[in-house]
């Protein structure tokens, strides 16, 4: 009775460290998938901005009209599918030269921003037309832009997924420089107000 008593606990050992090992190759299995994901992802960036339509000065109402095209592009290997996105365009403080270190501080609500019903960027496909944000800025404040006092920003979130649910952020902030004709625009110099996941 010993003897068979012994068997079975050893039998019972052999079968914990099995599963143990069993638990180790499913957890390895399911961060290889993960990383095949990974692997095949999409991957946006905003690779430029533009006026959407030419810069238009209202009379009755003494403002001017921005409109600008936030273009994308998918550098990853699958189809993007964006859930949404948030886009601002608004006057604020330039950086300082020389070292221009001090861009703005921006931050976003995890539940904020806009669906588009296009929202499906192949691989390799640039989008110039889905995403547009505008603003209004009155006569006083078009001429503090001129001067480049302040200097008009737009910033946003764009929140995406490929075939996994994993979600991926693409952050961007440019400025649009009003005291030259063509409007010229460039990319913040700050690294976390143009990353990504």
């Amino acid at each position: 009775m010993i003897f068979l008593t012994a068997v079975m606990a050893a039998a019972t050992v052999a079968m914990a460290i099995f599963n143990g090992q069993l638990v180790g190759v499913t957890k390895d299995m399911k961060k290889a998938t993960e990383a095949a994901l990974d692997i095949n992802r999409p991957f946006l960036l905003v690779t430029n901005i533009n006026l959407n339509q030419p810069l238009s000065y209202d009379v009755e109402t003494d403002f001017y009209n921005f409109c600008f095209r936030i273009e994308i592009k998918n550098f990853g290997i699958s189809p993007a599918d964006i859930i949404d996105y948030i886009a601002n365009a608004e006057p604020l403080d330039p950086p300082k030269f020389p070292d221009r270190k001090d861009d703005p501080s921006i931050s976003y609500g995890p539940n904020e921003g806009q669906q588009i019903n296009d929202s499906i960027i192949r691989h390799g496909e640039t989008s110039s037309f889905r995403l547009l944000v505008g603003t209004e800025v009155n006569e006083t404040g078009y001429q503090v832009l001129k001067k480049d006092e302040k200097r008009m920003a737009i910033h946003g979130r764009i929140r995406y997924r490929g075939a996994s649910e994993r979600v991926f952020y693409t952050f961007f902030f440019w400025w649009c420089f009003c005291d030259s004709e063509p409007l010229q625009f460039a990319r913040a110099l700050t690294k976390e107000l143009n990353d990504h996941t």
